[in-house]
């Protein structure tokens, strides 16, 4: 199947640093996450160059300000978001 994704890849130079064991602390995070504002993880691991990467779906979009700007959001529309940002994060 065809799919477009967003890919992490580690930079080679951090593979053997304390980025590695974060990375893949994180990798494993993403796993558990279920909520409808965070990504969600489709596929981890290391390709054929060693480096660990990880395919989170692709979500298509802005800078939070730059939305907020061109949809001329008002202050309590720009709350609203603000507390599904942290409802996310809250649940992280």
């Amino acid at each position: 199947f065809e799919q477009e994704v967003a890919l992490k890849l580690l930079a080679p130079h951090l593979v053997e640093d304390s980025f590695a064991e974060r990375f893949r602390a994180e990798r494993q995070a993403l796993a558990h996450l279920n909520h409808p504002h965070i990504v969600h993880l489709l596929d981890g691991g290391v390709n054929e160059q060693g480096e660990p990467y990880l395919a989170t779906e692709y979500v298509k979009g802005t800078t939070l300000d730059r939305h907020a700007r061109e949809q001329r959001l008002t202050v309590p529309e720009r709350l609203r978001l603000f507390l599904q940002i942290c409802a996310a994060v809250e649940h992280a």
